[in-house]
């Protein structure tokens, strides 16, 4: 079992699980660890990259679909993305570890 450890919630998913496609939130990464926004796994593959960046093992790629709190900065900021509501619709880099599914 791959353990999900965050602020608010501990969430196992088991190790053979595929997460493409798979809802979930996403947490604070700077603070409280409260849901600042929903997306969906676009990507947990390491060699994934976003934004012609190289993923690697502490992130998924996500796709950002609704956007709860809208100034809080995005773990890899790029040259058109610096916080959450200017990544609406694109995938961004986020911790796993600052992923909960429902």
């Amino acid at each position: 079992m791959i353990s999900y450890q965050s602020p608010q919630a501990n969430t196992e998913v088991p190790s053979n699980l595929n997460l493409t496609n798979a809802k979930c939130n996403l947490l604070n990464w700077t603070a409280t660890g409260q849901v600042v926004a929903r997306a969906e796994i676009a990507s947990t593959d390491p060699t994934s990259k976003v934004h012609h960046i190289v993923l690697g093992p502490d992130c998924y790629k996500v796709w950002i679909k609704e956007i709860l709190v809208p100034e809080v900065p995005l773990f890899r900021s790029s040259r058109e993305h610096f916080f959450l509501d200017d990544a609406i619709g694109s995938t961004i880099a986020w911790p796993h570890k600052y992923i909960s599914f429902d």
